[in-house]
């Protein structure tokens, strides 16, 4: 009999085919890849903070380069004007910018160390990680060597996949094609 698998346990099972995301960096053990984020203080206008990622189904973490880089400047408008959208699918999002400079508007941080950049996506570029309510890895999109930022719409979409698991199991409940469109 063949076991019934969920989409995201699809993707994370070490399939004999190649990835769907070329960019998933994750460290396999037994078969999945899983990658749990440690928790690293980041600085914040009110003060030094670490994640709490219970707090939200899932945290968006977007790792941008200084207030100088216009191509990040852009994106962490784009990521602002969506932040009410992923809400309704209780997703936090947070701009992590480096450097001292950064825009006064928004739920931002920064990581003067680079740290919290090298640990959690991996590198000292720039990119997208969605982390579950367990500081998991869920997707990463790396944004280096002109690859570019995801658009909202393409993080929505595990947004929306995540919110209706199972949060026993992982496996979507009903439909959730239906549920997420």
């Amino acid at each position: 009999m063949a076991q019934r698998v969920g989409l995201l346990e699809w993707l994370l099972l070490d399939l004999a085919s190649p990835p769907l995301d070329a960019n998933l960096k994750a460290v396999t053990k037994g078969g999945l890849r899983v990658r749990r984020l440690k928790p690293l203080p980041l600085k914040t206008p009110k003060g030094t903070i670490i994640p709490d990622w219970r707090q939200h189904t899932a945290t968006v973490l977007v790792f941008l380069h200084d207030a100088h880089c216009h191509a990040c400047r852009q994106v962490s408008q784009q990521y602002e004007s969506v932040k009410e959208l992923f809400a309704e699918w209780d997703a936090e999002v947070w701009l992590i910018w480096r450097g001292e400079r950064v825009p006064e508007s928004g739920n931002y941080a920064w990581d003067e160390s680079g740290k919290a950049r090298r640990e959690w996506l991996l590198g000292d570029s720039a990119g997208v990680v969605v982390v579950d309510r367990h500081g998991v890895v869920v997707r990463q999109w790396d944004a280096s060597e002109g690859k570019g930022f995801p658009p909202p719409e393409e993080v929505l979409v595990a947004l929306k996949h995540l919110a209706v698991q199972c949060p026993e199991c992982g496996v979507p409940d009903g439909d959730w094609a239906s549920l997420a469109s």
